[in-house]
């Protein structure tokens, strides 16, 4: 559905439990896809004691911008597309499936629903209403088992309590995801990461949302100023991460 749509803009909330503390953010969300470029503005800002973090991450078509600032301190980081692009046309060799779609994994909704779609499958269908009474329909994912091994094998695990000790994942992990789509338009209007807790009953866990993010207040097709899209860093401190990004896409060896 995103794909099909020209523009959208929305708010958006956040919640976060994790580790015995609870955060609280809002910003908004900006997307545009013209002649073939996807463009596309988050902003978040979140509550971190008495210190407000903004993050920012923005995308022209030309170059993708990430930006974060905490307790007076900022910094961004930039990657050139062209300069990705142009690397990706001079190989020689069969390009794999992550370098041939490189640019649609460069951050947006879009991008977090394919992340969704790959490492979770989701069965469980139901039909709901959210609490501003919003129809949707609700998509409860597991994890995909190659997707869930490779997770284990690159987070720190921690013993099980309980007679049956093993290993499990790390708190910030979820053990399943929750997705509410419109049920006229699909659009992804909350996401939760859930996790079951063990509880002191035998038998019994305690199921609870550890991070949630809900769009509203959605507008279908806005007219947008494409200055909306473009940031300069002025003196903020920034550096070029284009090296890093060929790297991860196995472009350029690392150094």
């Amino acid at each position: 559905m995103l794909e099909r749509c020209p523009s959208f803009a929305a708010k958006t909330r956040q919640s976060v439990h994790l580790y015995g503390k609870h955060l609280v953010g809002s910003g908004d969300y900006l997307e545009q896809r013209i002649d073939g470029v996807h463009r596309f503005r988050v902003e978040v800002k979140m509550q971190i004691g008495e210190d407000l973090r903004s993050l920012l991450h923005v995308c022209d078509g030309r170059y993708l911008w990430r930006c974060e600032s905490y307790q007076g301190k900022g910094s961004a980081e930039r990657v050139d597309l062209a300069r990705v692009a142009r690397a990706l046309e001079g190989r020689t060799e069969p390009l794999s499936p992550d370098q041939l779609q490189w640019h649609t994994r460069l951050g947006g909704l879009s991008d977090l629903l394919r992340d969704l779609r790959d490492h979770f499958a989701f069965t469980a269908v139901a039909a709901t209403t959210l609490a501003d009474q919003t129809p949707v329909v609700r998509l409860e994912g597991s994890w995909r088992p190659e997707r869930l091994a490779s997770v284990m094998q690159s987070e720190t695990l921690q013993p099980k309590p309980g007679r049956h000790a093993g290993p499990s994942l790390a708190e910030h992990v979820p053990d399943r995801v929750v997705l509410f789509l419109g049920r006229d338009d699909l659009f992804p209007f909350r996401v939760e990461y859930r996790r079951r807790s063990p509880s002191l009953l035998p038998g019994d866990a305690e199921d609870r949302v550890t991070v949630a993010m809900d769009l509203f207040e959605v507008s279908f097709n806005p007219m947008v100023n494409p200055s909306r899209f473009v940031f300069t860093p002025g003196n903020l401190e920034h550096s070029d991460e284009t090296d890093r990004f060929l790297e991860r896409l196995g472009v350029v060896k690392r150094r």
